[in-house]
């Protein structure tokens, strides 16, 4: 299960957004060539990373209905984990 840290300790940001763009840290991939050794499947010692975390509800639906929801996640530029109700529901 994923911690239960209260929101209050994380920034708020707009979204969709890209916090390496919000002064979190800076793009590091470019068209000309990578800003750190490539050595795969090694990964550079300091290798920034991010947590989006949003609390929201659904809205009501009949119980009697199989109500089927999809999730996108636009943006998401290497990997992630979804956790849903502090349980995890998958990786990408």
């Amino acid at each position: 299960a994923m911690d239960k840290e209260p929101l209050a300790s994380y920034k708020e940001m707009t979204i969709p957004s890209n916090w390496m763009l919000r002064g979190y840290d800076k793009p590091i991939y470019t068209n000309v060539k990578y800003p750190f050794p490539r050595c795969p499947p090694l990964v550079p010692r300091e290798n920034p990373t991010g947590v989006y975390r949003l609390d929201f509800s659904l809205p009501w639906t009949d119980p009697h209905e199989d109500d089927t929801y999809t999730i996108l996640f636009h943006g998401v530029e290497s990997a992630f984990f979804l956790f849903l109700d502090g349980v995890l529901v998958g990786f990408s």
